[in-house]
């Protein structure tokens, strides 16, 4: 069961993945404690469209200042649609600045919750290395036009008011089957 299953192929069908409440609790508290302790800078759940739409949504989640993402994921036996917009439970895309590596991999840790290094943040694609490679702008754009494009509506293009130079960040991942986080380092 998955909005890209539908989206595709007009079909409703496959399990809801399971959730162990346990594990789900103990995500939603670390993330909580490292958004007080202001370690992190957002935090994006893949429920809805999976590990890569939820990437998308980050890349394009300030339409000031949009950063793309390189991403490498080993997707072992699971069939890369599947890894990519798989809406399994328990998965987080977290953000955070470089520096604040130690102190968040010691909160995961500390709570149980596997993390993971995926990526850096940076330049104007979204790429998940061998599996996609979009520019944010186009993505930004499907975002901003899908609904209105159906509708039958037209939409005006955004323009920015100014373009800052992307900085580097830490993509890290709060699931063993991957979920991903992104933090540009300007970013305060």
């Amino acid at each position: 069961a998955s909005h890209y299953l539908y989206a595709l192929h007009g079909k409703t069908a496959g399990k809801v993945p399971p959730l162990d409440l346990q594990a789900e609790a103990a995500l939603q508290e670390v993330v909580r404690v490292l958004v007080r302790a202001q370690a992190l800078a957002s935090a994006h759940d893949c429920s809805e469209g999976g590990l890569a739409v939820a990437l998308a949504e980050c890349c394009t989640a300030d339409r000031d200042r949009q950063l793309g993402a390189t991403v490498k994921v080993e997707v072992g036996d699971v069939a890369p649609h599947a890894y990519l917009f798989g809406e399994d439970a328990s998965r987080v895309v977290v953000s955070f600045r470089p520096g604040e590596r130690g102190r968040v991999e010691a909160a995961f840790r500390d709570a149980g919750v596997p993390l993971q290094v995926v990526g850096t943040v940076g330049g104007d694609a979204l790429r998940i290395h061998g599996l996609l490679d979009v520019k944010v702008a186009a993505l930004d754009r499907a975002f901003r036009t899908g609904l209105p494009a159906v509708l039958g509506m037209v939409a005006a293009p955004h323009q920015p008011e100014s373009q800052g130079a992307p900085g580097q960040g830490t993509w890290r991942s709060t699931s063993p089957s991957a979920s991903i986080g992104a933090q540009d380092e300007a970013t305060a």
